[in-house]
């Protein structure tokens, strides 16, 4: 049986054959370019997000909370604790 492994080997030999080694390597050039342009185009992205949410004072970041804590801010607020135990 023909794994992954071997597919892969075929469908180069192919292209060399078909197209020239060439051209193989422009194809392959061209594919790392845009796999680089689309990892910047994420990190911009990202970036941006960040520095908006930084101007409007919000925090992406999500921040762990406990439970005692949660469940101390609930009392002072006045919140009545949720009881998770069903009978």
């Amino acid at each position: 049986m023909i794994g992954a492994p071997e597919l892969v080997i075929i469908a180069i030999a192919a292209g060399v054959f078909f197209f020239g080694k060439n051209q193989v390597f422009d194809w392959a050039k061209t594919m790392g370019q845009a796999k680089k342009a689309f990892k910047d185009g994420l990190d911009e992205q990202k970036e941006i997000a960040e520095s908006v949410s930084e101007e409007a004072g919000l925090n992406l970041k999500k921040k762990k909370v406990s439970k005692t804590k949660r469940t101390e801010e609930n009392s002072e607020k006045g919140r009545p604790e949720k009881n998770k135990s069903k009978i």
